[in-house]
């Protein structure tokens, strides 16, 4: 049985902010596992070429519709997506206000969530129809355990199973040996909680160091550029395609995490709930880490092995694990272990795989069927950082 998935979601395709980037990851990899894949969104230029923007292979469907807001918005979304899909299609989104409407039209849904259901928007909203109804959704997909947690206690009455499956990254290739232009380099977005007052902290404190710091948008990057010391080079994000050669630019990845992390399009705090992509893509390409020590960082990785963890925002903790990085062995065995961490469970396809792993019963399963199961089924876990 070939499994039709519809995928809604509600942010520009091409677009700046790395949830775009992870919906056409994840529809690539859906569709390797041999899913039908049709992805409905709102924005982007419709000249613009979504496949050749993220790099992922022509294996899935994209209808981009013009951006609409107010009541009418998410309904007029599933309108245009059921149009697009057989009958019998899986709705997926990352949208609460989505999954309530299509399980009230009885449509199979699986709800992915980063953060929890009652901070979204209209969340309390979300909560009580999803809570109403036991058995409306087939499955609930989050990125980190502690979400699992905090998503078991607001969904109290379903009886789906709630699937971890953190964050992926294309496979970058590993370590590339040779001279570097930069000897520390910093990817991400520049919002609050990114940890970049750390970065330009570091650079005056070791100006024998080459930093480099990508991202955006135009007018933060251009004010961190006024605050930086010489050593510090700050260039625009790029497209996916220009990651490979933009993250072996450099030998020690950063990822400053503070205790509250913005995120572009929400005033949410994901510090607890983030399964940072940043992070699987440094270990996907091999890098030497530097990362904040939060419990969501630790899901990922661990101290000593596949990054050095350091405080939020402790300068002289970070500056340590900078100078034990100036040792090349040290830095081969971090690179080593973080490319195997990767290697192990964090391409988008293992992520696929891991929620298809749970989905056959809910792809085919009745409503009575499912009644049938665990009432509180307990979170799917993964294993911890070797």
């Amino acid at each position: 049985m070939i499994l039709s998935i519809l995928f809604l979601h509600n942010r520009p395709i091409p677009g700046p902010e790395a949830n775009s980037v992870a919906v056409m990851q994840l529809c690539a990899a859906f569709a390797r596992q041999g899913a039908k894949v049709q992805l409905v969104t709102f924005g982007g230029d419709r000249r613009s070429d979504p496949f050749a923007a993220y790099g992922v292979e022509r294996s899935f469907g994209v209808k981009r519709l013009p951006h609409l807001s107010g009541p009418l918005a998410y309904p007029a979304l599933l309108a245009a997506g059921l149009a697009a899909c057989p009958a019998d299609a899986t709705v997926y989104t990352r949208i609460p206000q989505v999954a309530v409407y299509a399980t009230l039209l009885r449509r199979r849904t699986v709800l992915e969530m980063h953060y929890p259901i009652g901070e979204a928007r209209r969340g309390p909203w979300s909560l009580e129809h999803l809570n109403r109804r036991g058995n409306s959704l087939a499955g609930v997909v989050v990125i980190n355990h502690a979400l699992a947690d905090r998503l078991a206690g607001e969904l109290p009455k379903i009886d789906c199973p709630i699937i971890v499956a953190p964050t992926g990254s294309p496979d970058f290739g590993g370590p590339i040996e040779g001279a570097k232009p930069y000897d520390i380099g910093f990817v991400g977005s520049f919002y609050r909680g990114r940890g970049v007052e750390l970065i330009l902290e570091l650079a005056r404190r070791r100006p024998g160091k080459r930093f480099l710091m990508v991202g955006g948008p135009d007018a933060q990057r251009a004010e961190i550029g006024r605050q930086a010391p010489p050593n510090v080079t700050v260039r625009p994000a790029v497209d996916s395609a220009g990651v490979p050669d933009l993250l072996s630019s450099f030998d020690v990845a950063l990822a400053p995490y503070g205790e509250a992390i913005e995120i572009a399009s929400s005033s949410i705090d994901t510090a607890r709930w983030m399964s940072p992509m940043k992070l699987v893509e440094y270990m996907s390409a091999g890098k030497a880490i530097i990362a904040s020590r939060l419990p969501a960082v630790k899901e990922l990785v661990r101290d000593g092995r596949q990054a050095l963890l350091a405080p939020p925002g402790d300068i002289d903790a970070w500056l340590a694990a900078l100078d034990r990085l100036d040792d090349p062995d040290t830095r081969r065995a971090l690179s080593a272990g973080a490319r195997q961490r990767y290697l192990a469970s964090l391409s988008w396809d293992q992520r696929a795989r891991s929620i298809f792993d749970r989905m056959p019963e809910l792809v085919v399963a009745r409503p009575s069927a499912r009644r049938e199961q665990a009432i509180r089924p307990r979170p799917a876990r993964v294993e911890d950082p070797g």
